[in-house]
């Protein structure tokens, strides 16, 4: 018929119903900004610590993979080691070559509602 489009299913049949795309996933997760701290002592042991703005959660700041980057020849910034945070959100690593170092704690998501925001130091020198 004229001004009526039909469209006709491959191999016959009908359409299936359309879905909604998009539901709804429920709310935006919380995000909790973090910090990460790094210094070296004299016996070439690098230390820090993770703290966040949200004081109420230890998701963020305890049991935190932490990686060990130092600063290569191009400039960029090599993984040399990774270790998790202890029950006070302290970690350290023994540098054993001079460079820059610096650590961070990557975004992670302990939770559906939760998301700890990724979190560098500044960098340092060592060894």
């Amino acid at each position: 018929m004229l001004g009526e489009r039909s469209e006709a299913r491959p191999g016959g049949g009908s359409w299936p119903p359309q879905t909604d795309p998009d539901p709804d996933p429920g709310p935006e997760p919380v995000v909790v900004e973090r910090d990460v701290t790094l210094r070296v002592n004299k016996n070439n042991v690098a230390k820090g610590r993770v703290t966040s703005d949200d004081d109420d959660s230890d998701f963020c700041t305890d049991g935190t993979p932490i990686v060990l980057e130092r600063r290569g020849r191009a400039g960029r910034w090599v993984e040399i080691d990774e270790t998790t945070t202890n029950t006070y959100a302290a970690f350290a690593f023994r540098l054993t070559k001079p460079g820059r170092y610096r650590a961070t704690a990557p975004e992670d998501h302990p939770t559906t509602d939760l998301t700890c925001a990724l979190a560098v130091s500044p960098s340092i020198r060592g060894a």
